[in-house]
């Protein structure tokens, strides 16, 4: 079982927790959001922790899980 892939929030960057142990580390380079994260694979219990740039505000949930639904347990935050 594996989630989609998230969208990153503008102005915001993101540490994936994989169930396995690894972590990657990517940050959006422009004011719009993307989907980037360049890992094709998200299993049942991965997680991202997501954070926003200096002089933003993160509005929303930190950390999305992937739950057994296959889908994510919140929708990403938003970096303002």
């Amino acid at each position: 079982l594996q989630c989609p892939e998230p969208e990153l929030p503008s102005n915001g960057k993101i540490i994936i927790k994989s169930s396995s142990g690894s972590n990657q580390l990517a940050s959006s380079s422009s004011s719009s959001s993307s989907s980037m994260f360049n890992q094709s694979l998200y299993l049942v219990g991965d997680y991202i922790q997501f954070g926003c740039r200096k002089g933003y505000r993160l509005i929303g949930s930190d950390i999305i899980t992937c739950l057994h639904t296959e889908q994510w347990s919140s929708l990403p935050p938003k970096c303002k």
